[in-house]
């Protein structure tokens, strides 16, 4: 075999490709702006909140590198699991949509040249965005305090989570039949593999598995074995994050071992998330489109109908809804060939999410109560988990509703209906309003049981301990109206901004990637803003009290009020606490409604068809 056909097995045909078609697109600049820009800004927020706590001389801010080094290192450590899956998600769920994954089969490349080029071909873009912190880095390495073995810690786990994460999303690509599923199981799949450990450990357990270490670590220790070398490792395997915490910290012996041992589970979680894509690759590669959550929900369908044969006498509380598409014809589509349509299935994904999420409250509550003093602030933790699931399910799906149209080119047939553009988003929108209200009562009633929980303990949180201060102190009517305020905006305010975006879109992957930025946005945008003016442009290490009103700004933002209302006093920055509340129901009742009233109003247009005349 002559050197040219030697190299041409190394010329990597489909890796070209998708590089070249992502160069000529102009998303590709446009997003790695914006994850500069935000990095850049964020590192200079937390720099300037670093060196306001220190002296005023030049020398006396020497030394924080580690401190800004470890900020930025969590930054692109929050970037790889929030973006990477919606930029690999596409992958092969993409070409499923567009009819084109049989003409990869039909070229020389075999099944595991496709699966490891296309996941080059998502693993070099997002090695392209954390480049962009070199910068960065080279200015807290100038800083001082960091050691060259904790630098290359941190490249490393970056590194491993980049590969974990890549991985379990081109398994879920090949999987799914559609960019919208493919993205929603990735979620799903990371959420459980990297984050489930630790989560059970905070919430349920109380961080017994970290005692445990801990336990550990001091054991080796005595023995002379050194700390810390493997317990965190075995404990936490897929959580990167958490070594590397531990690490530039300094709390365990041999560091650069340690952090190599880390990444072991990682790596070996991936090669294994590669084996499901190359078994899927094939076996689904022409699978008939249809709705995996739909299947679930039927299949727990019939288990309740067998327990209703036995326990219930064959009662029925919701009859089977047998209507035609008569005056609807979409919504009536939206609404009984989706997951979310019968109100039999409501009630099943009713009790299958709220049943859980009042049982763990409850666990917590159990848990909590016997500690002296009782405390709350695991119970805190599951309504933000609750709400980011809610919001990404919402966004993700909501984007997909016209955007996953074109990418199955049924968008068409939805366009020949004798039906003005106005009428057809308000009809695609019915099974969107049926998951809001479905998803928010489980939020409801983990608010409630929190609300009951802190009134009726009055707790004091350990930081705000003074007496005759409105530090501490719980005010139930507050958090509720602020709760229930939010639940009632946020989840149609982000149905409609992701409409509007899978709207302007021609692909279901860039509807969702481009949703998740703008949410990302929408929430950090205003505390970005009212922090930079304080931090930079007023007085650098100004000291934010309730009597400033400083903080009453940043609750203009989504997280703002929600971490407000959850770890802190409303009352802490604002004697007056409904004035921020009420400031913030207006801002965003304001946005919905103008993004609402936009899309309706510019319908035709937005959906690809000349306006209707009248």
């Amino acid at each position: 075999m002559s050197l040219s056909k030697r190299l041409e097995r190394f010329s990597l045909p489909l890796l070209v490709k998708e590089l070249l078609e992502q160069s000529a697109r102009r998303r590709t600049y446009v997003v790695r702006i914006a994850y500069s820009g935000l990095l850049f800004l964020f590192c200079m927020l937390f720099l300037f909140g670093r060196m306001s706590s220190l002296g005023t001389g030049p020398l006396d801010r020497l030394g924080i590198g580690r401190l800004i080094y470890q900020d930025l290192v969590g930054l692109q450590f929050a970037g790889i699991y929030l973006f990477l899956p919606a930029i690999a998600s596409g992958a092969f769920a993409h070409e499923k949509e567009q009819n084109t994954l049989g003409l990869l089969f039909l070229t020389r490349l075999g099944p595991w040249t496709i699966v490891w080029e296309k996941l080059l071909s998502r693993l070099i873009p997002m090695a392209c965005l954390l480049l962009c912190s070199l910068p960065l880095i080279a200015f807290s390495y100038s800083l001082g305090g960091l050691e060259t073995g904790s630098l290359f810690t941190g490249v490393w786990l970056l590194t491993v989570t980049m590969w974990l994460i890549s991985t379990i999303t081109i398994a879920c690509s090949a999987y799914s039949h559609n960019t919208t599923m493919a993205l929603l199981l990735s979620y799903c799949v990371i959420g459980v593999v990297t984050f489930g450990i630790p989560a059970v450990d905070y919430i349920l357990l109380g961080e017994s598995l970290t005692h445990f270490a801990n336990s550990l670590d001091q054991a080796s220790n005595a023995a002379g074995f050194g700390r810390g070398i493997y317990s965190y490792v075995l404990l936490f395997p897929c959580a990167p994050f958490i070594h590397f915490q531990l690490l530039i910290q300094g709390q365990q012996l041999w560091g650069e071992w340690t952090a190599f041992y880390a990444g072991l589970p990682c790596l070996a979680m991936g090669f294994l998330s590669l084996l499901f894509a190359r078994f899927f690759v094939l076996r689904r590669a022409f699978v008939t489109p249809g709705n995996l959550m739909l299947g679930g929900l039927r299949r727990i369908d019939s288990l309740f109908q067998r327990l209703n044969r036995v326990a219930g006498r064959g009662i029925l509380v919701f009859q089977e809804d047998k209507s035609t598409p008569d005056l609807s014809p979409i919504a009536w589509r939206e609404t009984h060939k989706r997951a979310l349509g019968q109100y039999r299935y409501l009630l099943r994904v009713l009790l299958l999410l709220t049943i859980p999420a009042i049982l763990v409250s409850v666990l917590i509550i159990i848990r909590e109560s016997i500690t002296v003093p009782p405390y709350q602030s695991s119970i805190s933790i599951v309504v933000p988990i609750l709400w980011l699931a809610s919001t990404l399910l919402i966004a993700i799906t909501s984007a997909g509703l016209v955007s996953g149209e074109r990418s199955r080119q049924t968008i068409d047939v939805l366009l020949a209906a004798p039906l003005q553009g106005r009428q057809i988003i308000l009809e695609k929108m019915a099974g969107i309003r049926r998951m809001i209200w479905i998803l928010s009562l489980p939020l409801l009633g983990c608010i409630l049981l929190e609300a009951y929980w802190r009134e009726s303990l009055q707790f004091v949180m350990a930081r705000y301990n003074s007496p005759g201060s409105f530090h501490g102190k719980f005010f139930w009517l507050e958090y509720l109206v602020a709760a229930l305020s939010m639940l009632w905006i946020y989840p149609r305010l982000t149905a409609w901004l992701a409409l509007w975006i899978g709207l302007k879109t021609k692909s279901a992957a860039r509807a969702s990637l481009v949703t998740i930025i703008a949410f990302v946005a929408l929430c950090i945008g205003p505390v970005l803003v009212f922090v930079s003016i304080i931090e930079v442009l007023i007085r650098p290490g100004y000291e934010w009290t309730r009597e400033s009103g400083i903080m009453m700004l940043i609750q203009f933002s989504p997280l703002g009020l929600l971490l407000q209302s959850e770890f802190d006093n409303l009352r802490e920055f604002s004697r007056v606490p409904y004035l921020p509340i009420f400031a913030n129901c207006v801002w965003y009742i304001a946005i919905w409604m103008l993004i609402e009233q936009h899309v309706l109003r510019s319908a035709d247009q937005l959906l690809g068809r000349s306006a209707i005349r009248k």
